[in-house]
């Protein structure tokens, strides 16, 4: 649920890391299998050698959603709420464990995303055609990433060396959208590429709502063996979106806004076998601008641009002694970002750290994990971290885990030296929030074709920041430091492989998010979330049906409405030409109960019902 009444697009970085996929392709994985993770050890692992709670939305599972984007998928993730629901025309801020949006880490192969100024990662920058997996981990394990305080998700780009798959598409549908897409592999002995490319353009719901949108996007990588041992993995990307007419806004008493974003980036990551273990080494450098100009009617009201300019670094050794796994490493930022919303328009922001992880085979079944972090957060001062857990297999494909781990969330450097005015009031003396999660879980083989994941956790966060309403008469509001949170809930996943092409699956989530000092439950914090998925594919045919159901507990401020059920469906015929080429037809429709998305009385946002047919030629 959003905080910034007028806030649409929070500038986006994609950063260039280490891609587990380059070792595994998710191509060869059934969506019932053990799946490879990105851990909080950040190495390459199953998900039963981890006390750290991950979930994987696999590619078979992102070609069977009614999606367009990875906003759209990550919403149907157990624990996982995006503000808003996902569209066209919304970019999505995706918020793990119930937390908030900026205390959630988002990153494209293990880089950060997240902007400096708000630390929201826009999921919706990303096109679904450019996306091999995506996998979310839960709670702040030990902050090996660094700050993050509900959890992380990592959006893995397409493979070079994953098995040819090339594809070109075409879409429209009602209200002006129309959309292309092409994503091409070559794959040699020594080099492989691949490259996706999409566009996207709208006229937005309704002649009086005027958001008119525009995307583009670019993402490439390219594999190069080096050696035996030694492989180069370089990236890039280019995202371009704008959003907003020049036409005059009925809503908000003629007040609208224009925006425009661009985000650029490349790296390069190195991984070498060692006499003992591995080691890899990432650089990547990308740039983030976005400019938001408000309009009066057809007066230019306001005109603010932010810049960031990032440069980022790690260098991790991972090896397996015995019964023993190390994971060493460190890392570290360099970071300008300039915004005529500041109070003195520039800040700096160099963050780095040092992180340790063990993991001991106790027996076959029985394994413990133990890890730390030391983090120097610059204007934010320093911090210690750790995690411990429990890990008891049942078999190959089955586990039990309990943990207990810290964690730190840094305030963004908006909500410290934003220069207030309007609705809004700065607040400087913020300090970083700080958690402590107890989990515990079972992911579990019910039988070969029924897999449960089952999750309760309690974590206290001192120093909590939240949004609070100073004034209530003139909508004045700021962020400030709350002693201490308590946020406890359950979540629920299960899938269920009906037959060779049926698949069910559901999930659920509860939460309660409470001040300590006062007693009081916490507003703006989603209290329930209930997904629900059919989907069926036998090579030829292919349907899916996905209904989400969410209650927010509302700040009766805003007026606001908190229950929100959403549905999608979609249906496809694939037709195959032979030699491995075939053509595909699909058509999607959003929002089936044509719903209101959540709203205040400031900003009323419609989501009306969408319909897109989808022709693609795979090749």
């Amino acid at each position: 649920m959003s905080t910034h009444p007028f806030r649409l697009f929070i500038m986006a970085a994609l950063a260039v890391a280490p891609v587990p996929a380059w070792a595994e392709s998710s191509d060869d994985v059934s969506i019932l299998m053990p799946e490879t993770v990105i851990s909080a050890s950040r190495w390459e692992e199953s998900m039963t050698d981890t006390t750290d709670r991950t979930t994987v939305i696999t590619e078979e599972e992102i070609a069977a959603l009614p999606a367009n984007n990875a906003a759209d998928i990550i919403n149907h993730a157990v624990g996982v709420n995006v503000d808003a629901l996902p569209s066209p025309v919304n970019m999505g801020f995706p918020a793990v464990n119930g937390a908030s949006e900026r205390e959630t880490l988002v990153m494209v192969n293990g880089i950060p995303i997240s902007d400096l100024s708000n630390h929201t990662g826009i999921a919706g920058q990303i096109p679904a055609d450019a996306i091999s997996r995506i996998e979310v981990l839960y709670g702040p394990s030990g902050s090996e990433w660094g700050s993050m305080l509900g959890g992380a998700i990592n959006i893995i780009t397409h493979d070079p060396n994953r098995p040819r798959a090339n594809r070109v598409s075409a879409a429209a549908g009602n209200y002006g959208y129309k959309s292309g897409a092409a994503s091409l592999q070559y794959g040699g002995e020594t080099l492989s590429l691949s490259v996706t490319g999409a566009m996207l353009r709208g006229d937005g719901p309704g002649p009086d709502d005027h958001t008119a949108y525009k995307d583009d996007a670019v993402v490439a990588s390219a594999g190069v063996k080096l050696g035996e041992s030694t492989n180069l993995l370089v990236q890039g990307h280019s995202f371009q979106g704008h959003v907003g007419t020049g036409d005059y806004r009925r809503d908000l008493a003629g007040l609208w806004y224009k925006y425009q974003f661009m985000t650029n980036g490349v790296g390069a990551s190195l991984t070498s076998a060692l006499p003992v273990g591995e080691a890899r080494v990432t650089l990547y450098r990308q740039n983030m601008t976005q400019q938001s100009i408000g309009y009066q009617v057809t007066e230019e009201v306001d005109n603010s641009r932010l810049e960031d300019n990032l440069t980022g670094y790690s260098a991790i050794w991972h090896a397996t002694l015995g019964a023993t796994t190390v994971t060493l490493g460190g890392d570290g930022q360099n970071a300008d970002l300039h915004s005529t919303a500041l109070e003195n328009d520039s800040y700096k922001h160099d963050p780095y750290g040092a992180f340790l992880t063990l993991q001991h085979d106790l027996t076959d079944e029985w394994r413990v994990q133990a890890g730390t972090r030391y983090s120097d957060e610059d204007v934010f001062g320093t911090a210690t971290t750790y995690n411990v857990g429990l890990l008891r297999r049942f078999g190959e494909r089955s586990a039990a885990r309990l943990s207990v781990s810290t964690g730190y969330n840094t305030p963004p450097l908006g909500y410290r030296y934003y220069t207030g005015g309007g609705y809004f009031q700065l607040n400087p003396d913020l300090a970083a929030e700080k958690v402590t999660m107890y989990e515990t879980g079972v992911h579990a083989w019910a039988s070969d074709t029924l897999v449960v994941d089952a999750s309760l956790y309690h974590a206290i966060v001192k120093d909590a920041i939240n949004f609070v309403l100073l004034d209530a008469e003139n909508y004045l509001y700021t962020y400030r430091n709350f002693e201490e949170f308590t946020r406890q809930g359950a979540q629920l996943a299960v899938k269920w492989m009906v037959a060779d092409s049926l698949t069910l699956d559901a999930n659920a989530m509860w939460q309660t998010v409470k001040d300590e000092t006062s007693g009081e439950v916490v507003k703006g914090q989603i209290r329930a979330a209930y997904n629900a998925g059919i989907s069926y594919d036998d090579g030829r045919f292919m349907g899916a049906l996905t209904a989400l159901w969410r209650d927010w507990n509302a700040d009766p401020s805003y007026e606001a409405k908190d229950k929100e059920l959403y549905a999608d469906a979609k249906i496809g015929y694939t037709h195959a030409l032979g030699e491995g080429q075939s053509v595909r037809i699909v058509g999607s429709v959003y929002n089936l109960t044509d719903v209101q998305l959540w709203t205040d009385a400031w900003l009323p946002v419609n989501d009306p019902r969408t319909y897109q047919v989808k022709a693609e030629y795979l090749f």
